[in-house]
C-alpha cells in the first residue's frame, strides 16, 4: 500500500498538488454548492478538526479552496470549493486517474 500512495503522489506533485489536497478537492466539487461544513469535511476525510484546518490554511493561501462562515449558524465553518481549486483539480484529474486505473 505505501508503494501504491507513493505512485498518487508522485503523479498529483507534477500538479502542485498532495494526495491530501486532491482529495479535499473531491469532496468539495461533489458538494451541493461546492461547500462543506468543516466538522463533516474532516470526518470524511478521517482527520481532526484541526488537522483540517492545517490542511485547508495551505490550499486557502494557493487560492483553492476559501472559508465561509454559515449565516444561520455562527459555530459553523464551511470549507468552500473555488474556480482556482476546481482548475487546479481538473487539470491533475486525467493524471490521477490514469494512476489508479
Amino acid at each position: 500500500m505505501p508503494e501504491l500512495t507513493a505512485a498518487l503522489e508522485a503523479d498529483l506533485e507534477a500538479h502542485g498538488l498532495t494526495l491530501g489536497d486532491y482529495e479535499v478537492l473531491v469532496y468539495l466539487s461533489e458538494a451541493d454548492d461546492n461547500r462543506l461544513r468543516m466538522c463533516d469535511l474532516a470526518t470524511s476525510l478521517r482527520l481532526s478538526p484541526s488537522g483540517l484546518t492545517r490542511r485547508l490554511d495551505g490550499m486557502v493561501r494557493n487560492g483553492w479552496g476559501a472559508r465561509a462562515a454559515c449565516s444561520g449558524d455562527r459555530r459553523v465553518m464551511y470549507a468552500m470549493l473555488t474556480p482556482a481549486g476546481r482548475k487546479k483539480m481538473e487539470a491533475a484529474a486525467p493524471d490521477h486517474v490514469a494512476s489508479v486505473r
